[in-house]
């Protein structure tokens, strides 16, 4: 009877867990638009943690030139090549 009731409660955690995830996920965006701004976004440089993390669920940080806005997307295998952020701000400031 116990080994029911924790089957049955573990079941009911782990579905909901998974589903929270999968939701949070889909509300990434999986476009290389802004989401503010709609202008092009770059693919940012991580820490090595993260590239880990993110090659394991395919979400990348993007960051937009215009409007300066840093956020997580979705992304696929066609990504262009990623940029370290602190080039692209002076590229930036310096118009080109």
């Amino acid at each position: 009877m116990l080994i029911t009731v924790i089957e049955f409660a573990f079941v009911t955690l782990g579905v909901k867990l998974v589903l929270a995830v999968a939701v949070v996920y889909a509300l990434f965006p999986a476009d290389r638009r802004c989401p503010r701004c709609d202008a092009e976004t770059l693919r940012l440089v991580t820490g090595r943690g993260f590239v880990r993390l993110g090659r394991l669920v395919h979400v990348a940080r993007r960051w937009c030139p215009s409007c300066g806005d840093s956020y997580l997307a979705r992304y696929r295998k066609v990504d262009v090549a990623p940029v370290s952020p602190r080039r692209s701000a002076r590229a930036a400031r310096r118009g080109g």
